[in-house]
């Protein structure tokens, strides 16, 4: 289904029925699909909301809005367009950054934060050269599938070729919030969350 939140269109898939709302948060490069055999474990137990973010996927994909503030901003409009009374953020990577700041918010409703390999809230120093070969990373098959086989393994469960994913513009503006420029640290000490950590490889 869709919804729309701050004037775009979001692709989220909803699935169960309990209480409280697992709501999954996907890495760069990801899509609501990244989740598909957890939500499958956990949807008995828990209902389990799942969407794409802005530029990826099947949702809108505008040429701005991907500070970090303003996909919290997005994730916290789902919220209340679901009208999701308890609710646990579960963020990978990326995912994990925009949870971060959402939860540095103390919004009504949120009972705890699951990070997964997050992105940290401190800028990330890549070199230019990395830094265009990710700018180009998803524009076709044989480079997603590069990409899975160096992925972690949440993400290899659903990586999958998005050809209609991300504007030129759009993937440098997601660049930009991944890897650090616009910063999101200021604001992370305000988390006040049962916090959970994901447990190391084995």
């Amino acid at each position: 289904m869709r919804h729309r939140v701050n004037g775009i269109q979001l692709n989220v898939r909803d699935e169960g029925q309990e209480n409280p709302t697992l709501l999954f948060l996907h890495y760069w490069g990801g899509s609501s699909r990244t989740w598909d055999q957890v939500v499958s474990e956990l949807k008995t137990d828990f209902r389990c909301v799942a969407y794409d973010h802005r530029g990826w996927g099947e949702s809108d994909k505008p040429e701005t809005g991907y500070s970090i503030q303003e996909l919290a901003y997005d994730a916290e409009a789902l919220i209340q367009a679901l009208e999701l009374t308890r609710y646990v953020l579960i963020g990978h990577s990326m995912g994990g950054k925009v949870a971060q700041r959402l939860a540095a918010k103390r919004p009504e409703g949120l009972e705890a934060l699951i990070l997964v390999a997050p992105a940290p809230p401190t800028p990330m120093a890549v070199p230019e050269d990395v830094r265009k070969q990710m700018n180009h990373a998803y524009q076709n098959r044989e480079a997603v599938e590069f990409l899975s086989k160096i992925s972690s393994p949440l993400s290899r469960f659903r990586t999958r070729f998005e050809s209609r994913s991300l504007k030129t513009r759009s993937r440098a503006n997601w660049l930009l919030t991944m890897l650090g420029r616009r910063k999101a640290c200021s604001k992370i000490s305000r988390v006040r969350y049962p916090i959970s950590p994901s447990p190391p490889s084995s």
